[in-house]
């Protein structure tokens, strides 16, 4: 997936002595079952596969998605132990072999 950090929305701030983190990604996420209405063709699953969150290099959060998950997927949680400096990464794979990651940083 050929996007840039800019498309996709990340952030962290402190919130009752955690950091809230959220994530909207860009994404088609294609299911395969849709139809191309001028060409009649099915467009090919596009998904994301896997995701993984890091907190200051420490794996936190790791996901495995399938085709059944919305276009542009958003995700929220807490993490423990954050504070305002720390560094969140996520990064993310898709069925297509494109990988991608963002970061940003507590604030």
């Amino acid at each position: 997936m050929a996007t840039k950090q800019n498309e996709h929305k990340i952030l962290a701030r402190m919130k009752e002595g955690m950091a809230e983190v959220k994530l909207l990604l860009q994404h088609p996420m294609e299911t395969g079952n849709r139809t191309d209405p001028r060409t009649g063709v099915k467009v090919p699953r596009h998904f994301i596969r896997d995701l993984v969150c890091e907190h200051n290099g420490d794996a936190v959060f790791s996901t495995q998605w399938s085709w059944g998950m919305a276009r542009n997927p958003y995700l929220s949680f807490r993490i423990r132990d954050a504070k305002p400096g720390d560094r969140v990464l996520f990064r993310w794979s898709d069925n297509r072999g494109d990988a991608n990651a963002v970061e940003t940083i507590v604030q």
